[in-house]
C-alpha cells in the first residue's frame, strides 16, 4: 500500500515539475519572439535615420515593417503588454513588454519613435502579424525622429 502512495506522490511531483518547466519555456519563447520583433523595428528605424533625409514638404522616407506578436499557445506564452513610449532621456524610446505571468521587461532604443496621435504606441491588444509604417520626420526645431503608425489590414 505504501508503494502505491509513494508512486502516486512521485507521479504528481513529476507532472507538477513538467508543467512548471513548460510554462517557463513558453514564456522564454515569447520573450525571444518579442525581442526579435523589437530588433526588426529598431533596424528599420536606424536605417531610416542613417541613410535617408527627411523632406519637409512631402511624406518623407518610409519603411513598412511586419512583426508577429505572440499569441498564447502550448509552446509560447501570450503577450500581455507591448508598448513603445518616449523615454525620460531625450531622443530615446522605451519599449515595455510582459509575457505570460512574468514581470515586465524594458528595452531602450537610442532614437525617438513617435506616434502622431498619442504619447504611447500600444500594441498590447494585437496578436499575430501586424504591419507598421515607419516614416522619417523632423519636428519644429529640426530634430529628426521616426513616426510609427499601424497599417490597417485589408478586408478579405
Amino acid at each position: 500500500m505504501i508503494r502505491y502512495v509513494l508512486a502516486i506522490s512521485l507521479a504528481v511531483t513529476v507532472l507538477g515539475m513538467t508543467a512548471t518547466a513548460l510554462d517557463q519555456a513558453a514564456a522564454a519563447n515569447a520573450e525571444r519572439s518579442i525581442e526579435a520583433e523589437i530588433a526588426t523595428v529598431e533596424a528599420a528605424a536606424t536605417e531610416l535615420l542613417e541613410d535617408e533625409t527627411p523632406t519637409p514638404s512631402a511624406a518623407g522616407p518610409q519603411r513598412t515593417v511586419e512583426i508577429d506578436i505572440p499569441e498564447a499557445s502550448d509552446t509560447v506564452a501570450g503577450t500581455e503588454q507591448f508598448v513603445f513610449e518616449p523615454a525620460t532621456a531625450a531622443d530615446a524610446t522605451r519599449v515595455r513588454y510582459r509575457v505570460g505571468n512574468r514581470a515586465e521587461k524594458q528595452r531602450t532604443l537610442d532614437f525617438l519613435l513617435r506616434h502622431p496621435e498619442t504619447e504611447q504606441f500600444d500594441l498590447s491588444n494585437h496578436r499575430g502579424t501586424v504591419h507598421l509604417r515607419l516614416t522619417l520626420k523632423t519636428d519644429e526645431t529640426g530634430e529628426r525622429y521616426v513616426e510609427i503608425t499601424l497599417l490597417e489590414e485589408p478586408d478579405v
